[in-house]
């Protein structure tokens, strides 16, 4: 999956405000040789395998042997195939690490075109995801939330797109509540992990909205951390909610005595 333009207003722009240049960041030392041994030796030992094929089947009369060589050669690109997409998509997440680390000390400028840069390059679906995330990320501090929304529907496949992403897009543009009914939205599918959860009871307790923040924990304990479920038992006795404290309490002990008992079934069944 390839991203077409840095900019879905401008192909030219470094940046989703059209004022930043294009930069590139320069490979770091040993990148561009990396491998090159390897491949030259690779790519001599096709065109040697190929050269003895055709030798024992057109001169030597001899198919089985030039078949052999044939399958060798194969068996050869493949191994570099397989070996140059690691090397690859090794220095794809690099870029990425290193355009995070890019946004996180202010350089927002080059930790776009850090991220743009691999997604435009890299072939890999998840690879391009967590560069075009990045990029989300980069517009949103710039508060360009339509850009980072269409950023976001490039993202490939789109039930796997990351909620809390799109909760941080919707919040920025219009509020908990906008941020609330995407999370809801996305609460039946796969994408929807720990931390979406987590983010949706604490987008409910903000709202003011317990009931609702207890209802989503209670579904979705098997997602939770046991340390997010017992300091939200925490802070609802703090806030004077005995009953709702009382009734997380209840459902992690169902919980935890249904999942024991799942796990030494087959124990006792053995025994």
């Amino acid at each position: 999956m390839r991203v077409a333009t840095t900019d879905p207003r401008s192909a030219d722009s470094g940046l989703v405000n059209g004022r930043w240049p294009a930069r590139a960041i320069p490979p770091g030392p040993g990148r561009a040789t990396r491998g090159t041994v390897h491949d030259v030796v690779l790519i001599v030992g096709v065109f040697v395998c190929e050269v003895c094929a055709v030798l024992f089947i057109s001169l030597q009369r001899r198919p089985v042997l030039g078949l052999l060589f044939v399958g060798a050669g194969l068996a050869i690109a493949f191994d570099w195939s397989r070996k140059h997409r690691r090397r690859a998509d090794a220095v794809a997440r690099d870029d990425i690490e290193a355009a995070k680390s890019l946004l996180a000390d202010g350089s927002r400028a080059a930790a776009w075109n850090a991220a743009c840069a691999v997604a435009r390059a890299t072939d890999g679906r998840q690879l391009c995801n967590e560069a075009l995330a990045v990029m989300v990320r980069v517009a949103l501090e710039e508060k360009h939330c339509d850009t980072a929304r269409e950023i976001l529907g490039r993202m490939r496949p789109p039930w796997l797109v990351d909620p809390c992403l799109e909760a941080a897009i919707e919040r920025a543009d219009g509020g908990v509540d906008r941020a609330t009914e995407a999370l809801e939205r996305s609460r039946h599918r796969p994408a929807f992990d720990g931390a979406a959860a987590r983010l949706l009871v604490e987008l409910y307790a903000e709202g003011n909205h317990l009931d609702r923040a207890v209802r989503v924990a209670v579904e979705h304990l098997d997602l939770l951390e046991a340390h997010d479920v017992r300091n939200m038992i925490a802070w609802l006795e703090t806030w004077g909610e005995p009953h709702q404290a009382a009734t997380v309490v209840l459902a992690q002990t169902l919980w935890m005595a249904g999942a024991e008992r799942e796990v030494h079934f087959p124990d006792r069944l053995a025994s």
